[in-house]
């Protein structure tokens, strides 16, 4: 009896591990099988964004090619252009790029071995702007912003015609009180810098009169920034009228040892 038992006992257990052991064998074959199924998945997702990217793209090398030729056409089609834009300029150039013409034209132009061919004088260009200048003084109201051609012409070392505007623009501002706007305080320090300039411009030519231009704006703006500098120049204007290097130089040039 004991020993029908024990090989009962015997069969349980070993349809038991058989079981167990099928069990883990097929959990580890679907394992293994879901496994592959994800890699190839991964595998033909990848395929699959690339295929999209390949279909998406351009051929870069016909792109260049066919952008290159369209620049260099477009070089080609480039011209200089003409100094005066005249038909008689471009009719002269046609005829010109034929070689027998070109010959022709400098023989029938070509003077004559004895006589003397004048030189070609450019234009005095300088007498025409000066005229147009004078011209434009005349007529202060017309001038839109005399401030900004002023500075222009001051850092153009032109004192004497930056002088001109700058009195120009003087007379459009007005000096400011304790009544005042925000837009009249803005143009009373442009009033402040005006007569600062005119200083400035005059101080070579006419120190005197630089010199009432720099009491004007002491007296007028006494707390104004450009007060110290404007004091200074005016120092230096009356140390020049005192000393008067110029003659000093102008009278030890010669010799040096004489001071």
């Amino acid at each position: 009896m004991k020993t029908e038992m024990s090989k009962i006992r015997f069969i349980v257990i070993f349809m038991a591990i058989c079981s167990s052991a099928y069990s883990y064998a097929a959990e580890q074959k679907v394992q293994t099988q879901n496994n592959e199924i994800i890699s190839k998945s991964r595998i033909l997702q990848k395929q699959f964004i690339q295929n999209d990217i390949i279909s998406l793209q351009v051929d870069e090398t016909t792109a260049n090619q066919t952008e290159l030729q369209r620049i260099i056409d477009e070089m080609q089609k480039l011209q200089m252009p003409s100094l005066y834009g005249t038909e008689a300029d471009d009719n002269e150039s046609d005829v010109v790029d034929d070689p027998a013409v070109e010959t022709q034209s400098q023989l029938d132009t070509a003077p004559p071995a004895n006589v003397a061919v004048p030189e070609t004088q450019p234009k005095n260009t300088g007498n025409i702007s000066r005229r147009i200048f004078d011209k434009l003084l005349e007529n202060p109201e017309k001038i839109v912003d005399p401030l900004s051609t002023a500075q222009a012409l001051f850092i153009g070392d032109k004192m004497a015609d930056a002088a001109k505007f700058y009195k120009i623009a003087l007379q459009r501002t007005d000096k400011i009180d304790s009544t005042d706007s925000i837009d009249e305080i803005e143009d009373a320090s442009d009033r402040q810098w005006i007569l600062f300039q005119i200083g400035n411009c005059l101080r070579k030519d006419d120190p005197d009169e630089a010199y009432k231009y720099y009491q004007q704006l002491i007296e007028e703006y006494p707390s104004s920034g450009w007060n110290p500098a404007a004091l200074a120049c005016q120092q230096v204007i009356t140390w020049y009228k005192q000393t008067q290097p110029s003659n000093i130089l102008e009278q030890y040039t010669s010799d040096p040892n004489s001071i």
